[in-house]
């Protein structure tokens, strides 16, 4: 089978800082996942990165979405954020397609725009 639907979870508890360390993969050997993450339910105030084996792609806020994002077989996708409730339980969703690795071509992170709104006190 050449590609199939990739829904990869992963859970995690904001720590005492709200500091939050999402985990997807390893990819398996010889595939390529190609997504899209979001974190279920993170506060707007939440802010948070995305890497694939600690080389950066980018970031944005609240639930998200970020991506695309792509992985190859043995790298991981992590997802590093702040301003998460402390003690609380996220969890985290990748989704796209889980292809045999080289039979997609390669994708970059489209550009993410992050606007604050809010007064100047």
């Amino acid at each position: 089978m050449l590609s199939r639907r990739l829904r990869e979870p992963a859970s995690a508890v904001a720590d005492a800082s709200g500091n939050l360390t999402l985990t997807f993969g390893p990819v398996p050997s010889g595939r390529m996942w190609t997504g899209t993450v979001a974190i279920l339910s993170a506060p707007s105030s939440a802010v948070w990165s995305v890497s694939v084996d600690g080389f950066g792609l980018g970031e944005t806020t609240g639930a998200g979405p970020f991506g695309p994002v792509q992985g190859v077989g043995s790298e991981t996708i992590v997802v590093t954020g702040s301003g998460f409730t402390a003690g609380e339980e996220y969890d985290g969703r990748l989704v796209g397609s889980d292809d045999e690795q080289g039979s997609q071509p390669w994708l970059f992170p489209a550009t993410t725009n992050i606007t604050s709104l809010g007064g100047v006190a």
